[in-house]
């Protein structure tokens, strides 16, 4: 009367599966942050430099400076950024 039934009519239960996190960041997100981060002191600077150089009446001296400084700010932003997104890119190799 008290007989076992058969473990082979049972199913076993699947264990839930750990969820993916993909290493690689959004590519929309990063673009869209750098666009932001690249402009605004790109335009801030050079249009700074432009203000000065119709104030002081010293066209274009001022706004080459805030072009020059413009370029050097977005470079290291941009360094710092993919370093930031993409940190492999900057490993060295060890011999």
């Amino acid at each position: 009367m008290g007989k076992k039934q058969s473990q082979s009519k049972t199913t076993p239960k699947k264990e839930p599966q750990p969820t993916v996190v993909s290493k690689e960041p959004n590519f929309p997100k990063v673009v869209a942050e750098m666009a932001w981060q690249i402009a605004i002191p790109f335009m801030v600077l050079t249009l700074g430099g432009s203000w000065l150089d119709t104030r002081y009446d010293s066209k274009p001296i001022f706004t080459v400076i805030g072009l020059l400084l413009g370029v050097a700010s977005v470079s290291v932003i941009v360094y710092r950024l993919v370093q930031n997104y993409y940190p492999t890119t900057f490993k060295k190799d060890d011999k």
